[in-house]
């Protein structure tokens, strides 16, 4: 099994290249639906910036994560948080503190749709 979750340099070198990566924060039940918050990542100029996205499951219907609404209708495509920091290190340490994530389990952007379906198909 091929490992997903990009090391430390691995991590570093894509938010270097100007990529967006992404982590799966949680699945949990919501009054109609599952509720999956899932933070995003990216360099702008010398700053980085955290987006925190907190939608409803709406895989019966739409496949595309990045179209789920929000929990509670008013952000667009979830997006609740942006918040910009200084450096990279200091988004990853807001993350970690104030998310509860972890730097070790974070991917290319494009994979975080497979990570959201997975963690939806475990049983509750």
């Amino acid at each position: 099994m091929t490992t997903r979750y990009l090391s430390s340099p691995f991590l570093l070198s894509a938010l270097g290249r100007g990529k967006t990566v992404a982590q799966l924060l949680s699945v949990s039940d919501g009054p109609d639906s599952r509720v999956v918050r899932h933070v995003a990542l990216w360099r702008e100029g010398e700053t980085c910036v955290v987006a925190l996205h907190c939608v409803r499951d709406m895989s019966d219907r739409l496949a595309d994560v990045t179209e789920w609404p929000s929990v509670d209708g008013s952000e667009e495509h979830g997006v609740g948080v942006w918040t910009r920091f200084a450096s990279v290190e200091d988004a990853l340490v807001w993350v970690e503190s104030e998310l509860g994530g972890s730097r070790a389990r974070f991917v290319n952007h494009g994979v975080i749709q497979d990570e959201i379906y997975q963690a939806l198909a475990r049983p509750r």
